[in-house]
């Protein structure tokens, strides 16, 4: 099944709509701001800057002027390492602007339509002004050294900028008809695709997102040279002789791109390791390959590797990489909370990913999954005001001790205005705002119902609307209009919902679907009654024993300390009923007090206390300082 395009979709959900709009009004004109370094006290982004040096360099080269000649062997580069003329920031800056144009083109039918369609268009003339006449584009090396380029794909990332390149401008074409930033992309591809392959140059990018960039920039023009590209730096990826090896001139065993998923082939690969963000991109770029190549070892891989992350390495907020040590994927059943990294870019290539594996094996298990990353995660990553933003996503925090322990310092406790790596931000706001497309798909004679979205559909089949009252109440009602012809509707029924209802009689799954035959327009009335649930863990989670996490309808709560010393000190009474009210649950507890001694032999008090859990989307956004999702239980 094929995703229903953006396009053709208006999402409506109380949820999502108002952070969508957030999105159109707030963030990407903030980011703008950001992206031209015109906001005090955010960290220097220089990327617009850099999209101009490359731009005085190519026209002063096609003036007959010299090139101008820079280091190019750094991934940071700053005033203390580098001259003011030469590119600054981080070698993958250049993806910033990509992401932002992404965000943009979803967002422009939801508001501030005037700004945002006045800004891409001077994004892409500014992007147009960097590329070099052969199609090549990546201003690191425009700006410090053309004759370095594609010298260092394991450490730097022009494939890797390419990838986030060529889905912004799929995005605007799909969104807006544009095919100003659609032939930019063509060219770079084009670039790529002359460079590398079977007979050309060997390689493969470091920093995965090529490969699924290229599939869907043969989605978009049917070009058979982006897939076969795509599928060359798949199948070469980790084969002996190691491409980086010979990259580097050395003779490895190979363990040194374990960080990369490039110590061995993807096909051999049965356990996620490396860097968690670079893992996930690639997953769902071989996804992507094996659907359209009908690669079945591949597929399978992909689907080992997809149970592996699911049953032993996903956080229960849809999170992913237990250690900010290479911002990794850790050990099966390693799930730290306190010192958990868990990137938002993790999420999102999670996302990618499901709807991937989807396209090749329709199955509930990837919706549920990417629900539960998009409502939790990629939801809480972004704050109410759209203009602070969490990199990391620890599932506990306590307040002083993620400033001053190391080795929590990746963990910010509050959402930051920017960062000097500001890959999450934009990341955050293209899914926010493209969430439809992960919602609806079609076939010749189906339609399915992935997420639980309220929305307004433009079918194959005909008009489809969705009226959700969720995460607030279960009122979920589908109606279908305008019917062109009969189809066979597929509704993945929340697995959080232990007994929906249709018409106020319990429904019946197949496969974790509602299905039904269409035939004429239709009105189905479900219920998906968001009710409280405790959540344990495998008991092989040292970090969750005796704890439990609450949730209610698809959302994850945290506790909040309200003035207690400690997050620790907290219990939760399980045996107790637990009330939802103006969006939190209150639960017994007790609360431990005892002296200053550091040990003792009296035990501390518990004293009886009710215990507030807010959904972890929302949490830290007052003075609260202290937060967890597993809590201790008298169980």
């Amino acid at each position: 099944m094929e995703p229903i395009s953006p396009k053709h979709i208006t999402v409506t959900d109380p949820f999502w709509a108002p952070r969508i709009r957030t999105v159109a009004d707030i963030v990407l004109p903030y980011q703008w701001q950001v992206l031209h370094d015109q906001v005090p006290g955010a960290p220097k982004s220089s990327c617009i800057a850099n999209f101009q040096k490359a731009a005085h360099a190519i026209a002063a080269a096609k003036a007959g002027g010299p090139r101008p000649t820079y280091p190019t062997d750094k991934w940071y580069y700053d005033d203390k390492n580098s001259q003011e003329n030469a590119f600054m920031g981080w070698v993958f800056q250049d993806s910033d602007l990509y992401k932002w144009l992404e965000a943009a083109a979803y967002a422009i039918p939801y508001g501030n339509r005037a700004y945002l369609t006045e800004k891409s268009r001077e994004a892409v003339e500014i992007i147009a002004a960097a590329q070099e006449t052969d199609g090549y584009l990546d201003t690191l090396y425009s700006i410090n050294g053309l004759q370095n380029r594609f010298t260092n794909l394991k450490d730097y990332h022009e494939l890797y900028c390419f990838g986030h390149l060529a889905q912004a401008a799929c995005a605007r074409w799909t969104m807006q008809g544009e095919r100003d930033l659609l032939d930019i992309a063509c060219r770079a591809a084009d670039c790529i695709c002359r460079t590398f392959g079977r007979g050309k140059r060997p390689g493969y990018p470091g920093h995965p997102l090529a490969e699924l960039a290229l599939v869907q920039l043969y989605e978009v023009t049917g070009k058979a040279d982006y897939l076969q590209t795509a599928d060359f730096f798949i199948r070469t990826r980790g084969t002996r002789p190691l491409f980086f090896d010979r990259e580097r001139g050395v003779d490895t065993d190979g363990s040194d791109y374990i960080y990369n998923q490039a110590h061995c082939p993807l096909t051999a690969q049965t356990t996620a390791v490396g860097h968690a963000v670079r893992g996930v991109y690639l997953y769902a770029g071989a996804a992507a390959v094996a659907e359209h190549t009908g690669n079945r070892a591949l597929q399978a891989a992909c689907e080992t590797l997809w149970q592996d992350l699911c049953r032993t390495k996903l956080y229960v907020t849809g999170a992913l990489g237990q250690t900010a040590v290479g911002e990794a994927f850790g050990p099966a059943y390693y799930l730290p909370n306190e010192l958990a990294y868990g990137e938002s870019c993790a999420s999102a290539g999670l996302v990618f990913f499901a709807q991937r594996l989807y396209r090749c094996h329709p199955h509930a298990a990837y919706g549920a999954v990417a629900e539960l990353a998009l409502w939790n995660t990629i939801s809480g990553a972004m704050s109410a005001d759209g203009c602070h933003f969490y990199y990391a996503n620890p599932l506990e925090t306590e307040g002083v001790l993620n400033d001053t322990v190391p080795e929590r310092k990746h963990q910010a406790l509050r959402r930051q205005n920017w960062f000097d790596c500001a890959c999450c931000p934009p990341n955050v706001a293209r899914v926010t705002a493209g969430i439809g497309q992960y919602g609806f798909y079609a076939d010749d004679n189906s339609l399915a119902v992935e997420l639980p979205l309220g929305a307004q559909v433009d079918t194959p089949f005909g008009q489809l609307q969705i009226l959700s009252a969720l995460p607030e109440s279960g009122d979920f009602t589908v109606k279908i209009t305008r019917l062109k012809r009969p189809f066979t509707l597929r509704l993945r029924l929340p697995d959080w919902c232990k007994c929906p209802t249709l018409d106020g009689k319990p429904v019946t799954a197949k496969d974790g679907y509602y299905v039904q035959q269409i035939t004429a327009p239709t009105i189905l009335d479900f219920c998906f009654a968001p009710t409280v649930r405790l959540l344990y863990s495998n008991a092989r989670v040292g970090a969750n024993a005796g704890r439990v996490a609450l949730s209610r309808g698809g959302l994850i709560y945290a506790l909040e300390t309200q003035g207690a010393p400690s997050v620790h000190a907290l219990t939760l009474d399980s045996k107790s009923p637990i009330v939802y009210r103006d969006g939190c649950l209150l639960a017994a507890g007790t609360c431990l007090q005892g002296g200053d001694h550091l040990y003792t032999t009296s035990p501390p008090k518990a004293v009886p206390r009710t215990l507030r859990f807010i959904p972890f989307c929302r949490r830290l956004n007052g003075k609260e300082d202290q937060m967890a999702v597993w809590v201790r239980t008298t169980d």
